[in-house]
């Protein structure tokens, strides 16, 4: 088995901390480390259309519900788990780029919707396809096995730890 960084961090630990197990770092420490691994690429795949990790969560979160590509602002803050404040944020500078669409709600005088509009829908297909070409690509070295047990292991903590959380 091959060594990482995070080998070298719980080798530390393990020797600075004798009484103490590091084993939460084997994992904690990989999960993040992964996270910033795979954001820096996904923001590299989406330079070249002009989308940040953010403008592209908005048309993504959208764009994977099917036409007619609408939700409230709550649904897309809950799709995407930041504060509301940011939620607006999002939208403002993605509608900014003529992305998406505000429209009154007509079912409740003081929401609106947020609709894909055509040159998101097809901006998002062509950014899906290089996120998918780079991440895949980062992860060529495991095999479809390996890949399926890694998604498993890890939805079961995800799932473990949503239902800690109520």
């Amino acid at each position: 088995m091959s060594k990482d960084s995070i080998d070298f961090l719980v080798h530390q630990w393990t020797t600075e901390l004798s009484g103490i197990n590091p084993w939460p770092t084997a994992v904690v420490g990989r999960v993040f480390r992964l996270s910033t691994l795979f954001k820096k690429a996904t923001e590299e795949a989406l330079v070249p259309f002009g989308l940040t990790f953010e403008t592209f969560e908005i048309i993504a979160a959208l764009r994977r519900t099917g036409p007619p590509y609408q939700l409230k602002p709550s649904a897309l803050y809950g799709a995407m788990v930041v504060t509301t404040g940011a939620i607006t944020n999002r939208i403002d500078r993605t509608e900014a780029l003529g992305l998406i669409s505000r429209s009154p709600d007509p079912n409740d005088r003081r929401g609106v919707i947020v609709t894909l509009e055509p040159k998101g829908i097809a901006l998002a297909e062509q950014a899906f396809a290089a996120y998918y070409g780079k991440v895949s690509g980062m992860m060529a070295f495991l095999s479809a096995r390996e890949r399926q047990e890694m998604a498993a292991m890890l939805s079961h903590l995800l799932a473990g730890l949503e239902a800690s959380q109520g």
